[in-house]
């Protein structure tokens, strides 16, 4: 909340590099769900709802609140009393996604585009023993080349948006 009482403060005063509404409609992870081969399944469960994890297509589950920063609230190898716990005891919409063991053991990849083009990339790996790929937790972030692969991902990200980002 105060982030985003930040942002439109801000954004009235001066130009943010990436439109408010933009930044502010990256807040809710439920974009995952829309973007289909190109993010991680995404399952979005409103606030006061919740759903059978036994009949998701996925062995294992990450139950994350839809509205996060580094880490805080995800449970891997999550059960049907951690969604709960979000989504009916705590009233928040929260995020299911399969639990991707790579990252684990190999991270995950961040490509940074500028003016619609990939300029850079990094690769995020978690501590011994964790999941979250967060410096806070452990985590290690290192450059990587930025790969045709990663470029076209991050060009079909983008080409997938109503309006591209300036950064």
């Amino acid at each position: 909340d105060d982030f985003r009482a930040w942002v439109r403060h801000v954004a009235v005063s001066t130009q943010l590099v990436n439109p408010a509404r933009m930044v502010l409609g990256n807040l809710h992870k439920s974009y995952l769900s829309d973007m289909g081969d190109l993010a991680v399944p995404t399952l979005v469960v409103p606030a006061g709802m919740s759903v059978d994890l036994g009949h998701l297509p996925w062995r294992d589950v990450v139950v994350k609140p839809a509205v996060a920063v580094a880490g805080n609230g995800a449970v891997r190898h999550a059960t049907q009393d951690d969604l709960d716990a979000l989504t009916l005891d705590g009233a928040s919409d929260a995020v299911v996604q399969p639990y991707l063991d790579a990252v684990e053991t190999r991270g995950e990849a961040s490509v940074v585009c500028i003016g619609g083009e990939p300029t850079h990339a990094v690769r995020k790996r978690p501590a011994a023993g964790e999941f979250r790929i967060h410096a806070h937790r452990g985590g290690t972030v290192d450059p990587i080349p930025v790969s045709h692969e990663l470029a076209d991902v991050a060009r079909g990200t983008l080409a997938g948006l109503t309006e591209a980002p300036p950064y």
